[in-house]
Parts: structure tokens; sequence; C-alpha cells
């Protein structure tokens, strides 16, 4: 998700000069002080002259401290869309190269679940309950997502899912990685209990979908992607569970499972039984016992 810079191109610019004519007179526009005598918004008395000074010196002051800001920058103001992540570490990266040091911690594996290898996947689906994580640090955290690439082909992930915090906060997100992962918070929320379907279909390798659904409250989100910059292989379908994003730690989940999972190419659709499994590896140490079979991808926390 490319952030909007509020720029206008060189065909529509307006000039510093007229932009900080247009703050002032809005500025002023706006203000509560305006047309004091017609339409007092204190009292129904007229103000005097020295109170409605005061107050337009007031606005003065205010609209230049706004007009210094815009000098300063340039007259460029950035609209932030998106996630927010721990030192720039997404959720959802490719799993070997998230392999490194991150939050103080030696990351060999970030990545839990199961791997379908081969070529041509277009669409992966799969089902999961979301546990109850309570009684940890709020930046403790497991994220799950369904995905098309990221294990044998790094250029690009198609991939949509949850992330689970240890204080019981949950997070549903998209993301075409490498742009960055984009929560939904308010427009699809979630918590611990629901039923998520969790699906992603590529209609080409720079365009698709991602959908959630869930499936306890009946409400659903559908994100589409249309001509990103780094294409999918079509190489890998997955089901994992994950730590990075905005977690400094890797959360006790207790067990999380992917079912109803299937994952489709122009050879048919197959479910996770044979899928190349992975555990999430941090100091060393394996933090999950994954498996996968017809029914799906089961993994237990092991840390």
């Amino acid at each position: 998700m490319k952030p909007n810079h509020g720029l206008l191109d060189r065909f529509g610019q307006v000039t510093q000069r007229k932009r900080y004519a247009i703050l002032v007179a809005k500025t002023v526009a706006q203000s509560p002080y305006n047309n004091l005598y017609s339409t007092p918004r204190l009292s129904q008395q007229p103000l005097h002259p020295p109170y409605i000074h005061r107050h337009i010196i007031i606005i003065i002051m205010k609209t230049a401290a706004v007009v210094a800001l815009l000098s300063a920058t340039g007259g460029a103001v950035a609209a932030t869309v998106g996630p927010q992540t721990y030192r720039n570490v997404p959720v959802g990266g490719p799993l070997h190269k998230k392999v490194g040091s991150f939050a103080g911690q030696q990351v060999n594996s970030p990545w839990g679940g199961g791997v379908q290898e081969g070529r041509g996947w277009t669409f992966v689906t799969g089902t999961t309950k979301i546990p109850s994580i309570t009684g940890q640090n709020s930046y403790a955290g497991t994220a799950a997502w369904v995905g098309i690439d990221g294990y044998s082909c790094q250029s690009a992930i198609l991939q949509t899912g949850v992330q689970a915090h240890g204080d019981g906060t949950v997070r549903a997100w998209y993301e075409w990685y490498p742009e960055a992962p984009v929560y939904y918070d308010d427009q699809f929320p979630v918590q611990s209990g629901d039923v998520i379907r969790m699906s992603v279909n590529a209609t080409s390798a720079t365009s698709g979908t991602s959908t959630l659904e869930n499936l306890t409250s009946g409400r659903s989100v559908t994100t589409p992607y249309d001509n990103m910059s780094e294409s999918l292989c079509g190489s890998d379908a997955e089901w994992i569970l994950e730590f990075g994003g905005d977690s400094q730690t890797f959360a006790d989940f207790g067990e999380w499972d992917f079912y109803d999972t299937q994952a489709t190419s122009a050879q048919g659709t197959v479910s996770a039984d044979g899928s190349t499994i992975t555990n999430v590896k941090i100091d060393g140490q394996t933090l999950t016992n994954c498996r996968a079979d017809s029914q799906g991808v089961e993994c237990a926390y092991s840390g």
C-alpha cells in the first residue's frame, strides 16, 4: 500500500503564496469568532472590540505557525496509510529474508506451518479459530495467515490474516509484500474465539484479491490488488503462524490450527496434506511443533 503524499502534479500545482492565502482564508472562515456581531457563539450579547482583537491575533499566530510548518516541509503534507510495524519488520515477510536479529533475538526461522510447493498456485484458503492469548505482555504476538509465495520465491507475497497479542487484542490485516501490511482495525474487528476464513486469489502475477470472513459475526472484507510493483511466482501455497510485525516476542498461543485448507493451481485443488513443514525457531530454540495432513495444519507452542 503506497502512501499518498497529497501533492498536486506540476499541471495542477498551487503556488506557495496562493496556498498560504487559501490557508489563512480557511482558518479565519472556520474560526468560532467569525461573524461575532451577527451570530455570537458564546453569548447573545455582542463582544467588545478588544476581545475580538485578541482572538484575531490568536488566529493570525496559529496561521503563522501552520505556514511556517508548510514552509519547512516544502508545502507537502503526507497522508500516511496503513500499518504500524516494529523496527520496519513487517508481518508476513519472506521466510528466508527475515532470518536474522530482531528485537534483540536471533530469528533462525520466523514461520511455523505448512507449505505446498509447486507451480502456478492461484488460490489458497483456510479456516481458523483464534485462540485466547492472555496474561502475556502486549508486545508478545503471533500472526496467522494464508498466502502465495515467500518460501522458495521471495520477490512478493499475497497474504491476509490476523495477529493476536499477549494481552488478548487481535487485529486483522492484509499485505502484498514488499508493500507494508495494512491493518483493518475498525473496518473488520476480530477477537479471540472468532472463526475466520482466510483466502487469497491471484488473478495474475501482479493482481488479485484477499478476503477475510468472520464466520462468527457474519462480516467479511475483500481487498483488491492491481498492477503491483513486485510479481508473484505462484510457487508456494502456505498456511503459516509467524513471529514478526509489531511483536517483540513470540506469544505462547497454546494450539493454533488451520482446517478446510485448500490450494488451487491449473493442475487442480489439493489439501495441506504433503506440505513441507516449517517451525518457528528463535535463539536456537524451536517454539512450534507443526504437522499437516488432509484435515489441515496443526501447530502447538513448544517453547
